[in-house]
């Protein structure tokens, strides 16, 4: 059957999606070769598409060129045609659900780690496993998405929670940092020198631990700005507001730049840790692939400054 409009008298005259798409690829590229490479075919699969459209159109869409190929003005025409149709059915509300349901994969995650651990490598497990559409959800430690918000969380805390099935992922000793400039001007060259610096805080890497490493019987600082984000802190610190308590994986990168410097070689357990929280809505697959990933991950020792040897976590 010959259709010499836009306009299709019934369903059977409509072209195959196929021949849509490859036609709208090569009018964005304007190239058959580039839209080839685009779709995953051969370049004279996507020119046969292309014929085969025209021919069912009755009307010529290109011309073709040595170094590629123009829309005639009936292609103009007809591209904003196929772009609303290929948006209209890309767009369709059940089309994404049905996505989510296969496969998003929701995690919670403290806005540290996932700054310094997850995004830097989120890629790698794109990669692994394209087929797991990944969302990464921040919540501040202690103040976790509500239930049913999340397939599973990493939470920063004592690993006592009633809403899922929580595993132990990560725990590592923390110890004091700040800008080389700071240090300097403040004369920090042993523990007691603290006395007379700026201690950043946050409720979940206290002071009092470390103090007692180093031996110093002093309470746990009243003053000093406080923060609710162990990575905020770690800001201030960088534009050298203060000391701030730092953990590996937290201040790897601050370290390997200079742009923060160790304080004292001196380490203290943090009291809290990190914990995988499956909840109970987690897709048994998904969820594994996801962990058994991020197990690996933070298994890698971080490496704290380039040409030294890195820090195990205890």
């Amino acid at each position: 059957m010959q259709v010499c409009s836009y306009g299709m008298k019934n369903l059977s005259g409509i072209p195959p999606i196929h021949c849509l798409a490859a036609f709208e690829a090569a009018a964005r590229l304007g190239s058959f070769e580039r839209a080839a490479e685009e779709l995953a075919v051969s370049q004279s699969a996507v020119s046969h598409r292309v014929r085969s459209l025209e021919k069912q159109l009755g009307r010529r869409l290109f011309e073709r060129r040595d170094r590629g190929v123009r829309l005639t003005l009936a292609g103009h025409e007809y591209l904003e045609v196929v772009r609303g149709a290929l948006r209209g059915l890309a767009e369709y509300a059940g089309h994404r659900r049905s996505r989510r349901r296969q496969k998003a994969l929701r995690v919670g995650v403290p806005p540290a780690f996932a700054r310094e651990v997850l995004v830097p490598s989120v890629g790698e497990f794109h990669t692994r496993h394209p087929d797991v559409s990944l969302e990464l959800v921040v919540s501040i430690p202690f103040q976790e998405v509500q239930d049913g918000d999340t397939d599973l969380d990493v939470r920063f805390g004592s690993g006592d929670y009633d809403d899922g099935e929580a595993t132990l992922l990560l725990n590592e000793p923390m110890f004091p940092v700040c800008t080389p400039e700071y240090a300097q001007r403040m004369k920090l060259d042993a523990p007691p020198d603290l006395a007379r610096a700026v201690l950043l805080r946050c409720p979940f890497d206290p002071w009092k631990p470390w103090f007692e490493a180093a031996r110093l019987d002093w309470p746990e600082p009243g003053s000093g700005p406080r923060f609710n984000d162990a990575g905020t802190m770690l800001e201030a610190a960088l534009a050298g507001q203060g000391v701030a308590l730092g953990t590996p994986r937290t201040v790897a990168r601050w370290l390997r730049s200079g742009a923060l410097r160790r304080l004292f070689g001196i380490e203290a357990p943090c009291p809290y840790s990190y914990f995988v929280v499956r909840r109970r809505k987690a897709e048994a697959a998904e969820s594994s692939l996801f962990l058994a990933w991020l197990s690996e991950l933070v298994a890698r020792e971080p490496l704290l400054a380039q040409g030294k040897q890195t820090l195990r976590a205890v």
